[in-house]
């Protein structure tokens, strides 16, 4: 079952297992955008424009899976148990805030920006709660711990 247009959007990315004559009409039908991977055959390789076309969607898949794999590899899975929908979205909420923080730690270790300009930006005086380095663990702690903190937050 594919979202609404207006919530997920037009395009459906996959990888080349998922490309069959069926699926591409249910897309078609369904009014959405096909972004799967060509698949060649053992007689039949890809042709040029259809590789350039895998390598541009492959571009655009491999920012996304690299920060679901930093979720699971680095801050400990990102499988949750929750009561209710509310509490569930709040958790995806306070996993993704965290996986921000840390990238955005990691660009300021790594001087991709300077830290002095996003304290002028905003206004802060202090903006990184990590200190000069956020570790993997770092990042997992504070997501049980923020966790943990709205639990109590909603349960009181």
């Amino acid at each position: 079952m594919l979202r609404d247009e207006a919530e997920g959007g037009k395009e459906v990315w996959a990888d080349s297992a998922y490309r069959s004559d069926e699926q591409e009409q249910s897309l078609k039908d369904s009014q959405h955008s096909s972004q799967i991977h060509e698949r060649a055959y053992r007689s039949k390789p890809l042709t040029q424009a259809k590789e350039l076309s895998n390598t541009e969607k492959s571009r655009v898949s491999a920012r996304v899976v690299h920060v679901f794999g930093a979720m699971e590899n680095d801050m400990g899975g990102i499988v949750l148990r929750s009561f209710g929908a509310a509490r569930a979205k709040v958790g995806v909420g306070l996993i993704n805030l965290t996986y921000n923080l840390k990238r955005i730690e990691t660009l300021i270790r790594l001087k991709v920006f300077d830290f002095k300009l996003i304290r002028i930006k905003y206004g802060a005086s202090q903006f990184s709660p990590f200190g000069a380095q956020c570790t993997s663990r770092t990042a997992a702690l504070l997501r049980r711990n923020s966790i943990r903190s709205l639990r109590l937050a909603l349960d009181g």
